[in-house]
């Protein structure tokens, strides 16, 4: 006799029928206000499980309520997800690219690891980053003095959270999970925010950690005994040395300089406004002409910063030139405000009224507007601005754009790219944390090269 599906599934749920009939009769029923449900293999287990369940969803909910979406369909993407219970079909398809294992023939197929990219890639390595990274990174300052043996249990967590939003196997390597999420491993992730930390923290004033350092004979002592963590200032600084920014001169970030019943108004001039740089640069000599013309009795001086492979160099121009040369480590905007404020400097003199010229609109718009946190530089700038104010001198800032024939800005141009006597100042601590940040993508690079 032949049994067709359809009877087969009409006889299991007839005999499940009479079991769950037998089990009501016989068990009495309880007043809780707990959920029922009506399945022979129910037992107290299977309850706990379900309401540990419905608290994780519940848990998972209300941290979606709290992160700021850029995109709302993601959020009532993830929304769905959450009232659903379940994933929609279109998570399921990927596209596959094969990733080349370390050491293998390029010519062997079986050399390859594929590496399946989900529609939802980018959806679930940004709820990683929101709700696992960010814990693992909480904290990692304090607890990155472990040892290596308990940091590398995080590991597990990092790479199976990895796996889950690439969709790779569990045979894929790590490296490849780390250049596909692209996210750095958990170690170099350690180390670059103990050193942003650090260097923030040699940015503050009257900081506990400035004035910290070890004693000779524990430098000893932890050079004859490797196996012992050193404090996290001594692990900042050997990253910092591995970096080459350990004789680095932090610049101090004087937050308190202006009180808020007291702010350094800072205005500047634009004479070219509404004019477009393209073909234009008679209508801008044109311009300049009529602004010296009508300034005639302010001082010009000129402004200008600049950042090449290997040399950062400020220069300022008037009747002579000033060229220095500066950290390689600073960007092109510290140089700006640099050579800003070594116009301000040497600007004491017989004459009250000058005029500094400045190429770079972000300086101007920096020292303008009431942002924070401030440039270090900036606060410089506005500090010395208030004292040439109360000595009676009268300073002007018009921008000027570049490379349209104005002589001075050429000139100040040509001296910031000049090779010239190094200029021993601070580092603002922005500058060190990208410096920081390029010398940990390096050695990433390095260990997948």
């Amino acid at each position: 006799m032949q049994w067709s599906r359809q009877s087969v599934d009409t006889a299991v749920q007839e005999v499940i029928n009479v079991l769950v009939t037998a089990v009501e009769l016989s068990i009495p029923k309880s007043s809780s206000p707990s959920f029922q449900h009506y399945k022979p293999w129910w037992n107290t287990d299977c309850q706990t499980a379900y309401k540990n369940q419905q608290k994780l969803w519940e848990s998972f909910a209300d941290i979606l309520r709290r992160i700021s979406w850029h995109s709302k369909r993601q959020k009532q993407m993830l929304a769905e997800v959450w009232k659903e219970h379940c994933f929609p079909s279109s998570w399921r398809e990927a596209i596959v690219i094969p990733i080349l294992k370390p050491g293998k023939v390029a010519t062997d197929p079986l050399s390859y690891c594929p590496i399946a990219l989900t529609s939802c890639f980018f959806s679930l390595l940004r709820v990683y980053q929101a709700l696992i990274l960010s814990r693992l990174d909480y904290g990692c300052v304090v607890y990155g003095s472990a040892r290596t043996s308990v940091l590398k249990r995080l590991d597990t967590v990092h790479h199976s959270a990895l796996r889950i939003c690439s969709g790779a196997f569990r045979t894929s390597p790590v490296t490849s999970l780390y250049v596909v999420c692209h996210q750095p491993p958990l170690e170099l992730r350690r180390k670059q925010l103990s050193k942003n930390y650090f260097i923030r923290a040699m940015s503050v004033p009257s900081h506990p950690l400035k004035p910290f350092a070890l004693a000779i004979g524990l430098n000893r002592l932890y050079e004859a005994r490797s196996f012992n963590i050193k404090p996290f200032s001594e692990r900042a600084k050997a990253v910092l040395n591995d970096a080459h920014l350990n004789n680095i001169n932090i610049q101090e970030n004087n937050i308190l300089a202006f009180p808020p019943w007291d702010i350094q108004i800072f205005n500047y001039h634009n004479p070219f406004s509404g004019y477009h740089k393209a073909g234009t640069a008679d209508i801008y000599q044109q311009l300049f002409s009529f602004h010296r013309s009508k300034y005639s009795k302010y001082v010009p001086v000129y402004t200008d910063g600049s950042k090449a492979v290997g040399h950062v160099g400020c220069g300022v121009f008037n009747n002579t030139i000033l060229s220095f040369s500066l950290h390689n480590s600073m960007s092109v905007f510290s140089a700006e405000l640099t050579a800003i404020l070594i116009a301000l400097q040497h600007i004491f003199s017989n004459h009250r009224h000058f005029c500094v010229y400045t190429d770079s609109m972000s300086a101007l718009e920096s020292l303008h507007f009431l942002t924070e946190p401030r440039h270090p530089s900036v606060i410089e700038i506005l500090i010395l601005l208030r004292k040439l104010e109360r000595k009676g001198f009268d300073v002007i800032f018009p921008w000027v754009p570049r490379h349209v024939g104005i002589l001075g800005n050429e000139q100040a141009d040509t001296a910031a790219r000049s090779m010239s006597d190094h200029m021993q100042r601070p580092v603002c601590y922005r500058d060190l944390k990208t410096s920081t940040q390029n010398y940990i993508h390096r050695v990433w690079q390095g260990t997948w090269d």
